[in-house]
This record gives structure tokens, C-alpha cells and sequence, in this order.
């Protein structure tokens, strides 16, 4: 990292102050007598520099954050923690606030703001409840940022209980929840599955003129979709529409996939096409969802007009939308549709990618299909189309057991050429039926050739 002279200078200035007079009371005084901008460069060096000494760190990291027009980003905080030792010593959040008042100084909001956001960094639950506590004490009401943050805690510990508990007590000392505080703990109680706190939550907050946005519909649309309530998320998206908000390519894949596993494929695709029409395009993942329930529900034709309309509209290239058709029929176990599929690509110029060729020959070997995998294998191998380790284990240990020998000794020894690394298990297993298959030279020298260029792991 670069550091310009005046920088550099800054902070062996500042390094000294701290050096010299960090056992002194109010070495805040000190350090504001330096005068110059600071940056998070700057910031984060004399951090390190004061790594043998964390109170020490954590007092200048305090003053830092608070001295205009400094903004310290979420890396910074990040940093701090992590040189700082806070997850390790966390403790120290308290300690400082000790010295502070023992020295007689007033510990403003500010300070506890950035104490608490280090706890949120280093996911400090206990730490943040503490220092919540602490400023009880002190007669210092939280503000809303606290509030947010240690509300954040709670809800990522699944303590929906604490959370509702500290949400009540906000309210009781005049703290007035905002958006952030209502999505929060709608997404916490949807988390661990009460739907009814969390709906109960976004119907107070319209009451209370706090209007949700367009997050919070999404994260109680998906929760809905998630406990297989469609409908209900359905609302939500009508209610988005009046609200004037536009949702996203997230929201209505989760909608989609919702319909879809209720085997409601005409109302997903009812959806699909309303999300269109709005303006909306659908992703990979969105096609991957209506492709696969038309594939499971026998839809063949409906999956490739689908397909068709993706390509047409610009929405996903054609080779991504072949790839992904035949990578649902492979799952729903259209096998031969799948093939035939693959051919019009080849047709068509159309390669398969690494996920579609290492699936197609995982499953024709898992049908019992070796024959047509090692065709498949054959052609693809001229396309430079490799093989997933675990996908030449299952092709090689099946044409072992179905007497492939031939054709074994021909995919094994190309894969020696091509410098591929089989499993040691793999391996020993094909020599050993080599063996037993009587073919002991051709064992012999493929186990050296292997060994040699250490073609085993």
C-alpha cells in the first residue's frame, strides 16, 4: 500500500502520541492536537503498529471514527476487529469504557455506537447486550443505529424472544423502530418459522407510519414462498404493483419456485410471463426452476417453447439455454431426450459445457449405460471436454464390472497421456481386475506408467 510523505508523517505522529503518552489520562487531548485529514489508510497502519497494546488501539481507534469528516467503511471495522483481537479478547470493549470513566470522561453516544458496530463485526452477542447495559447506567438512551444493531444480533442468534423483549423497550423509552428495525425482525421470525409474528410485525408498522420497501415485501414474499404459501406471496407482489414498487428477478423466482413446488406449473408460468411483460427479465436460475418441473411433469414440448422464448427474448445465449434443458432432463431422468438433445446441439454447433457432459455420462453409468457413455466419452473427447475425477471413477470402475477391459485399457492409458490424476482407490481397483481378468502385462504396465508420472492421488 502506497503511503504518500505527508501520510507517512501523520502517523509516526500520531504513533508517537500514543507511544509517549498512552499510560496518560485523556490521550484523546493529545491526539487532537495533531491536525490533519484523516484516511482509512492511515487509520488502519497505526492500528498495526499499536497491535502490542489493544486497549491502546481501541482508544485511538474510537477518537479515529469520531473526527470529521472522517467515515470509516465496513473493511475498516473489519480490520480493526481482526488486528485488534476483539473476537479473541472481547472483553476489552468493556475494559475501555472502564478507563474512560475512570479518567472522568464523559462516554458519548458516539462511542458506544462504534463499540457496539464492533460487536456486530465480530458477532459479539453477549458483548453488545453488555453495552447496552452500560449505557442504561449512564442514563444514555440508545439511538436507533444501536438499537438496529444489537436487534441484527439477536436475530442472527435466533433469539427472537430477546429481540421482541429489547424491540418493546426501545419503544417504551420513545425510540421510534424505522424500516430497518421492522425488516430486521420480520426476516428474524420468518427465519425460525413464525410466519405470524413476523406478519403481524409488517402489519404494526404500516399502522405506526413506518411504510415498508421494497425489501422488507421481499423478505416476507420469500418467507411465505419458503413455508409453501404461494398465495400469499402473491399478494404481496399485487400489493408491491400498488405500492408502485418494482420487484425484482429475486421475487418472482421465488414465487415461481413456490408455484412449481406445488405442482402449480400453469400459474408458475402465468408469472413467468407477467414478470416479462413488466419488464423483468428472468435469470438462469428462473429458467433452471419452470425447465425442471416441466421436465419432471413430462412437459417436454411446453420445456422447449420455454427454451425457445428465452432465446428469442434475449433473456439467456442459446448455448446456456441448451446446457441447462439438458441438464433438467438428465435430473428427471429423460435420458434418451437428453441425448437426442445433445445431438441437435452438436448440430447446431452447440457445445456442451462441463456440468452438462459430466452429468450426461454420470447418469447414462448410473443406468447401467457404459457403452453409450464411453461413445459419448469418445466424441466429446475430441471437443476438449474433460472429465470431474469423480465421473472417471464411476465410468472406469463400470466398465471394469460390465468387462470392458478393452476399452478401459484405451480410457485409462488416454487419461495417463493427458496427465489426469485418478484416485488411488480407483486406480488400484482397475489394476486388480486387470489382473483377475488375466491381463497382468497390460496391468503391470499401466500401474508403472501411472506411478512414474504420478497419474494417482
Amino acid at each position: 500500500m502506497f503511503t504518500s510523505p505527508s501520510e507517512s508523517q501523520s502517523i509516526e505522529q500520531l504513533c508517537d502520541v500514543l507511544l509517549k503518552k498512552g499510560s496518560a489520562p485523556n490521550i484523546e487531548r493529545a491526539l487532537g492536537k495533531i491536525n490533519f485529514q484523516l484516511k482509512s489508510s492511515c487509520v488502519e497502519k497505526v492500528l498495526l503498529r499499536c497491535a502490542g497494546n489493544k486497549i491502546l488501539g481501541l482508544r485511538f481507534f474510537i477518537w479515529a471514527v469520531q473526527q470529521p469528516p472522517f467515515k470509516p467503511t465496513y473493511f475498516l471495522y473489519k480490520t480493526a476487529c481482526r488486528v485488534l483481537g476483539v473476537i479473541q479478547e472481547p472483553a476489552m470493549l468493556i475494559q475501555v469504557l472502564a478507563d474512560m470513566r475512570k479518567e472522568g470522561r464523559v462516554v458519548s453516544i458516539k462511542t458506544f455506537r462504534i463499540l457496539i458496530n464492533l460487536c456486530k463485526e465480530g458477532r459479539l452477542l453477549e458483548e453488545a447486550l453488555e453495552l447496552l447495559d452500560h449505557m442504561k447506567d449512564l442514563t444514555c438512551t440508545p439511538d436507533i443505529p444501536i438499537y438496529n444493531t444489537v436487534i441484527h444480533l439477536l436475530c442472527e442468534s435466533r433469539r427472537m424472544d430477546m429481540a421482541k423483549v429489547i424491540f418493546y423497550q426501545m419503544l417504551e423509552l420513545g425510540v421510534s423502530p424505522d424500516v430497518i428495525t421492522y425488516s430486521t425482525l420480520i426476516k428474524g421470525f420468518a427465519n425460525v418459522g413464525q410466519l405470524e409474528d413476523a406478519q403481524m410485525l409488517f402489519d404494526e408498522m404500516r399502522e405506526h407510519g413506518c411504510f415498508p420497501s421494497i425489501v422488507t415485501y421481499t423478505i416476507l414474499l420469500n418467507s411465505y414462498c419458503k413455508a409453501g404459501c404461494p398465495e400469499k406471496g402473491l399478494e404481496l407482489l399485487d400489493e408491491m404493483f400498488q405500492k408502485q414498487y418494482a420487484p425484482n428477478v429475486v421475487t418472482y423466482t421465488a414465487l415461481i419456485q413456490s408455484f412449481c413446488k406445488a405442482g402449480r406449473i400453469k400459474e408458475a408460468l402465468e408469472l413467468f410471463d407477467r414478470m416479462i411483460t413488466c419488464g423483468c427479465s428472468p435469470n438462469t436460475v428462473t429458467y433452471n426452476i419452470l425447465v425442471n418441473a416441466l421436465c419432471m411433469e413430462g412437459k417436454l414440448d411446453d420445456a422447449d417453447k420455454l427454451m425457445e422464448k428465452m432465446i428469442k427474448g434475449g433473456h439467456l445465449p442459446k448455448d446456456q439455454c441448451h446446457n441447462s434443458f439438458m441438464i433438467e432432463l438428465l435430473r428427471a431422468n429423460k435420458v434418451e431426450e437428453a441425448e437426442n438433445l445433445l445431438r441437435n446441439m452438436l448440430v447446431s454447433g452447440i457445445s456442451p459445457n462441463g456440468l452438462a457432459y459430466n452429468t450426461l455420462i454420470k447418469v447414462l453409468c448410473l443406468v447401467g449405460r457404459y457403452s453409450n457413455a464411453l461413445d459419448w466419452y469418445h466424441k466429446m473427447e475430441n471437443m476438449y471436454c474433460s472429465l470431474e475425477l469423480e465421473v472417471c471413477s464411476i465410468l472406469l470402475r463400470g466398465l471394469c464390472h460390465h468387462g470392458y477391459e478393452d476399452e478401459v485399457e484405451n480410457v485409462l492409458e488416454g487419461m495417463v497421456e493427458k496427465g489426469i490424476l485418478l484416485e488411488i482407490s480407483t486406480f488400484d481397483a482397475i489394476i486388480r481386475h486387470l489382473n483377475k481378468a488375466g491381463r497382468h502385462e497390460k496391468a503391470l504396465n499401466l500401474s508403472n506408467k501411472l506411478r512414474c508420472q504420478g497419474s494417482a492421488v
